[in-house]
């Protein structure tokens, strides 16, 4: 979805054109998606896993170039910040062992990073929000020199007539500060996963994939801490939506802002496109050479590229994703990166096991629940994590519910889910069983930076306290023990 700009400069034609290329575009999805045979079977899961690079003293390592020259891998790329780099995953398929699939590519390219980060004295940690970050990291300078990033970076600051990003988030303790361009978007890594979906499906698909996010993400929190302030048990989402989305101009113009959890539930596969299209203007007008509807006409699969470029600058938590290769999926971006292999494998099952139950029921599952009422949910996990209470649709209707004990209510339904996708039993027992012992206990990451800091703290500053926390974090993320059995010192003991 980061596509990739080559131009830097359009005029009012350029704009006029890709418009109208997006409207076209439209129509051409809508009969590529009722086309028999596109689309299926649906049947693999994805996944890009987002990175940060640190020296051994724990603090951002701006080697992001360095490493990917050195380790020569296509799976592995640049991303905002120079100390970020991005993983993408071979896609695996549903049927038998596809979360082992997953957790042992991450492991060996962890393995890889930690191989060429050596002679740099540099190794990539696997976290939302790496809690040595400092404000330079945040800055212009610090960003990659791409030109998707110069551009786009230049348009929302002119939108913004030059003025700062203002970032203002409330927890346990308070962060207010200004950042001069979206590399504070460095500061956000996330795990994103891929679901492909049947077209006639994709509608329910998405939704089932909204509703579920709120409950999932709550037990999968991992970005309590930004520049040593204690804020939401996942901060990343505030931080994002504040520091890369459009939030004050948007408001102002009276439309949305370009990051957000949505607007409402869908009502066909078109429609989960066409609110991108609808609700928000044009950022970048590159203009390709194709024409979407002759494309159609001629029986072919078009590229659509104007719509692919136009959703890869709308930043839903969740988004619809149109492949030209033969599918479209379900990008799920509200998950953060870590805290290890094997947590995030256990998300995806979860995710993907209650997903396709829903999707499967054939009812109308969001009917009794408000889009309001999901979107609350969500904000609210993350902010307060498995102890935030949201609403569900069960049986005789909505309830008000811990999101860690509607998770282990939903685990039966995920394993359904998991076996009708043809998923080995043993597969799905094992990754279940992650997300359940977290939800029990209440461990995420998130507690997990939290408790650590605040007893390492009694023995030192501040930063000589974060810095301690992610050498030890980077050590347990590496043993890939599930994060639930990871020891958090007491308060008061020494280092």
């Amino acid at each position: 979805m980061g596509e990739r700009i080559e131009s830097e400069v359009f005029d009012a034609g350029t704009r006029e054109v890709f418009r109208r290329r997006l409207e076209d575009s439209l129509v051409a999805l809508d009969a590529v998606l009722k086309r028999p045979g596109f689309g299926a079977p649906a049947d693999t899961i994805g996944a890009e896993l987002e990175m940060f690079l640190v020296t051994d003293d724990g603090v951002p390592a701006p080697l992001n170039t360095a490493l990917l020259t050195e380790a020569d891998d296509d799976r592995l790329t640049h991303e905002v910040g120079r100390f970020n780099m991005e993983l993408n995953l071979t896609p695996q398929h549903t049927a038998n062992r596809p979360f082992s699939g997953l957790e042992g590519e991450i492991v060996a390219v962890q393995d890889l990073l930690a191989e060429v980060g050596k002679p740099f004295g540099a190794r990539a940690v696997f976290v939302g929000i790496l809690p040595t970050l400092g404000l330079a990291d945040l800055a212009r300078d610090a960003m990659t020199e791409v030109t998707r990033y110069r551009v786009i970076d230049r348009i929302l600051r002119r939108r913004r007539n030059g003025s700062p990003f203002r970032i203002s988030i409330s927890g346990p303790d308070h962060c207010d500060i200004e950042v001069d361009s979206i590399a504070v978007q460095a500061a956000c890594c996330s795990w994103q996963v891929h679901l492909t979906a049947i077209p006639d499906r994709l509608a329910a698909t998405y939704d089932a994939v909204q509703m579920i996010t709120a409950p999932l993400l709550a037990v999968s929190g991992n970005s309590p801490l930004l520049l040593g302030r204690r804020l939401w048990q996942e901060t990343r989402v505030a931080l994002y939506e504040q520091g890369m989305g459009d939030r004050a101009t948007a408001a102002a113009a009276g439309s949305a802002s370009r990051v957000s959890f949505g607007t409402e539930w869908k009502r066909g596969g078109r429609d989960v496109f066409e609110d991108a299209v609808r609700d928000h203007d044009v950022l970048v007008p590159e203009v390709s050479d194709e024409e979407p509807l002759a494309v159609v006409r001629r029986g072919r699969i078009p590229r659509l590229r104007e719509l692919r470029l136009h959703q890869s600058t709308v930043w839903r938590w969740n988004r619809p994703v149109y492949d030209p290769a033969g599918n479209v999926r379900v990008e799920v971006r509200a998950l953060p990166s870590g805290p290890t292999a094997v947590d995030m494998a256990a998300n995806t099952a979860f995710l993907a096991g209650l997903t396709g139950h829903l999707v499967a029921t054939g009812g109308d599952f969001t009917a009794g629940l408000s889009f309001e009422a999901a979107r609350e949910n969500f904000y609210r996990a993350a902010a307060v994590g498995p102890a935030a209470v949201v609403r569900w649709p069960f049986p005789g209707g909505v309830r008000e519910v811990a999101a860690a004990d509607l998770v282990t209510d939903l685990l039966p339904a995920a394993t359904d889910g998991l076996r009708a996708l043809g998923v080995d039993h043993a597969e799905a027992e094992r990754y279940l069983s992650v997300v359940e012992r977290r939800a029990a206990t209440g461990r995420t990451g998130a507690r997990w930076q939290r408790l650590t800091f605040e007893a390492l703290r009694e023995h030192g500053s501040s930063e000589r306290a974060l810095r301690e926390l992610v050498r030890r974090y980077a050590g347990l993320s590496t043993s890939n023990q599930p994060v639930h059995t990871w020891p958090s010192p007491s308060r008061g003991a020494a280092w």
